[in-house]
């Protein structure tokens, strides 16, 4: 059966063999090709948070193009306070706070939040004591009296014991006064913390009014200046003793005050409004007089104390980055040169649609980026068809500089660099085959075998499908075409290759899964190769097609024919490519990436599953995301990695989704387990190079693995300390060990280390 390749049409004139065709060795125009002569990373420090890096992470010569891969990372972890925390709730308990509010007694607002306040607290630190204050007046019976220390009760001394606080909390109404003394509250409190300066202290005061009573004090029980400004200088007192205070008033700040006649503030010399005066006492939410100040409705006390003000005390620092705005800006000389496309999409944020020509930049905007995270976006440059003869030669820098806007808890900064990777075209003469001085179209589609083929050709290599079209318009003569497994046997390969055609015309033969020159052991006659390449038939073409990484350069069998063959490695294509084998259906760059994530980059695959969407979408000519998850099929390398990512992420619901699929389409468990090991182990291999400076490239040629691989190794080992991969390694070694030795089932063993890990 004839194998489908997918190529353009490219003849090789072979340097051992002379066959009968017509063909004038003549020199071509010039041909371009590109190189990166400066791998240098463009890495910006933002502060001690976090981390910016542009890297070149794909080239391509042939194609003349290159992506590069932009990265904002968090890199600093949530910090909770470490000391010992003591807290204060200052309570209202005057007679105003058993009034009803929406069918509620307001004093029950203050019970129900203080309360889940209290667990929240007692569950996140381990040493934590919560003290309870109650105030408002003592019950006299004359209209004028001073204000004292016993207006306010100590109704719980700093306690470690949930069950103690909570109980105060239940029952701080009981024997409340008609007046709201908030200095004297906020005193008792004060004389009641430890003289400890290794402990955090926080006061959350909550309050149905301003005061109307103060310490020391002998006026009219009611609202006035004196009271204002004392309670006024209380809180700021309390605040330069290193007291963190919370300030909750609640009621509406329109308000009149219930006395005819309002009170004089003498700070100010006029009468004020409830509201008025409450903002003299703790100023504003903006401004505060000390500390933060919240003015709510009974109905927002829960959530104000609950989140707002839990978050302050729990988290010392807001270790975020916000309002992230990365410019990067790019030279003229590319611009004009280069085709500019995203390859991948910012996980996190939004990216300009396109580069604004008023200062060649791309915006790349990220609102929140919180500890932990990494962002991500890739774009291409791709030479254009025509471009300026002058930039040949040139070293190009593929930026001109990234200039980054930023917020941290510290407020805002700027940060830029101009180091960025280089490239360059270069020109080189080479042989331009033709055929009867006619030259064969560049037309087609530059696909291959699969991602990782290695074509090797003893005497002429070119396009099988379009073979038959192309012989008739220029004159070639007929070629009879034979496909061979390399299982079927080297000598009657070789028999075949050196008998002379039935009907006299040229032969053809390929050889598919020749992989006698990889590092796979595969038996041969190789005394029968060696005396065929020393004398081939002229009349014969003979191709081997080696789907692999790349081929074994110590093997004897390689060394002999990459000195008497061509060897051609296809071992790239781009989006380009996968858009003309879709032909006229309209598909974009994001949705080719998708496919690609699915199915893998495995060009047999590819054809095969585009072809089967071409089909179902032959009355609607777009594709979609969703037309690719329903029509393909998963490949099980792509899972492979996104089992790693839901064993990353610790989510055992995924990992065990994931893996049900592939047991469901036949995997073994042990396949899964060596796949998994083995991305492990390239993950360890890679950060460890990666950190000694090797670049994605660098540690693709070094290991031996398609730089595609290493670029998401490099992503998914950034979630591993090295011990962890370590740790994953030893487990699955073991695992592996007892599934063998029959100690474990095969699928229970794998499943508990999936929930296990």
């Amino acid at each position: 059966m004839k194998r489908k390749i997918f190529s353009s049409l490219i003849l090789f004139i072979s340097l051992l063999i002379i066959c009968n065709l017509s063909f004038a060795a003549t020199v071509s125009a010039s041909k371009t090709t590109m190189e990166v002569v400066d791998r240098s990373i463009c890495e910006i420090n933002i502060k001690d948070l976090g981390h910016f890096q542009k890297e070149l992470t794909e080239f391509h010569s042939n194609s003349k193009d290159v992506v590069l891969t932009l990265t904002v990372e968090n890199t600093a972890t949530q910090e909770t306070v470490s000391k010992p925390v003591e807290i204060f709730l200052v309570l209202d308990n005057s007679k105003s706070m058993t009034e009803s509010y929406q069918n509620k007694a307001k004093n029950q607002y203050v019970i129900e939040a203080a309360t889940k306040f209290t667990e929240n607290l007692f569950n996140h630190f381990k040493n934590i004591k919560i003290g309870v204050v109650g105030f408002s007046s003592e019950n006299y019976t004359t209209t004028y009296r001073e204000g004292t220390l016993n207006d306010a009760k100590l109704l719980l001394s700093l306690s470690n014991s949930k069950d103690d606080v909570l109980a105060s909390i239940n029952s701080y109404t009981e024997n409340g006064g008609p007046r709201t003394n908030i200095e004297a509250g906020l005193s008792v409190a004060e004389s009641s913390f430890s003289n400890s300066s290794e402990s955090e202290k926080y006061i959350v005061l909550i309050s149905d009014g301003v005061p109307n009573l103060s310490l020391d004090t002998e006026h009219t029980m009611t609202y006035s200046g004196v009271n204002a400004t004392n309670t006024k200088n209380k809180l700021k007192d309390l605040e330069s003793k290193g007291y963190s205070i919370f300030s909750i008033l609640m009621g509406s700040d329109d308000s009149k005050l219930e006395n005819p006649e309002a009170p004089i503030v003498e700070s100010t010399g006029k009468h004020l409004t409830y509201g008025e005066l409450a903002e003299e006492v703790f100023g504003t939410v903006t401004s505060p007089t000390a500390g933060k100040f919240y003015y709510i409705d009974y109905e927002d006390l829960f959530s104000t104390i609950n989140n707002d003000i839990y978050q302050n005390i729990t988290v010392t620092k807001d270790n975020s980055l916000k309002n992230i705005v990365i410019k990067d800006y790019f030279p003229r000389e590319i611009l004009e040169n280069f085709n500019f496309e995203y390859v991948k999409s910012p996980n996190i944020g939004k990216v300009s649609a396109d580069v604004d020509p008023s200062d060649n930049s791309i915006t790349w905007e990220i609102e929140l980026l919180k500890e932990g995270e990494v962002a991500t976006l890739s774009y291409k440059l791709t030479l254009k068809d025509e471009y300026n003869e002058e930039i040949v030669k040139k070293i190009l820098p593929t930026n001109k500089k990234v200039d980054i806007d930023f917020e941290t808890r510290d407020g805002k900064d700027k940060k830029s660099s101009d180091v960025s990777p280089k490239i360059r075209l270069l020109v080189e003469e080479v042989p331009d085959n033709t055929i009867s001085d006619k030259p064969i179209p560049q037309t087609g589609i530059y696909n291959v075998i699969s991602t990782i083929s290695v074509i090797l050709i003893i005497s002429i290599l070119f396009n099988v499908i379009r073979f038959q079209k192309l012989k008739n318009k220029n004159k070639i003569e007929d070629f009879n075409i034979i496909t061979y497994d390399l299982d079927d046997g080297i000598n009657n390969i070789l028999e075949d290759a050196n008998t002379l055609s039935m009907f006299g015309n040229k032969k053809m033969i390929i050889v598919n899964n020749s992989y006698m020159f990889t590092s796979v052991k595969q038996e041969i006659d190789s005394d029968s190769f060696y005396k065929y390449i020393d004398n081939p038939n002229p009349d014969c073409l003979l191709i081997f097609i080696v789907n692999n990484e790349k081929l074994d350069e110590r093997k004897k069998i390689t060394k002999q024919i990459k000195k008497t063959a061509i060897v051609k490695d296809f071992n790239t294509f781009d989006n380009n490519t996968l858009k003309k084998m879709f032909g006229d259906y309209k598909i974009d760059n994001i949705t080719l990436e998708y496919l690609k994530d699915r199915v893998g980059k495995n060009l047999d695959i590819l054809s095969q599953e585009i072809e089967k969407i071409k089909i179902y979408k032959d009355n609607d000519k777009t594709i979609t995301n969703d037309d690719i998850t329903k029509l393909t099929s998963k490949n099980i390398d792509v899972d492979i990695f996104t089992l790693i990512d839901s064993i990353v992420t610790k989510d055992k619901d995924k990992a065990m989704t994931i893996y049900n699929e592939m047991i469901k389409l036949n995997e073994e468990p042990i396949k899964i387990i060596v796949m998994l090991a083995n991305q492990f182990r390239i993950m360890y291999q890679a950060a460890r190079l990666y950190k000694k400076g090797y670049s994605g490239n660098d540690i693709a040629e070094l290991l031996g693995i398609h730089p595609y691989r290493i670029k998401l190794a490099l992503e998914k080992g950034r979630s591993y300390t090295e011990k962890q991969l370590i740790n994953n390694l030893y487990s699955l070694a073991v695992l592996d060990e007892e599934i063998k030795t029959g100690k474990k089932d095969k699928y229970l063993a794998l499943e508990l280390f999936l929930l296990g890990v």
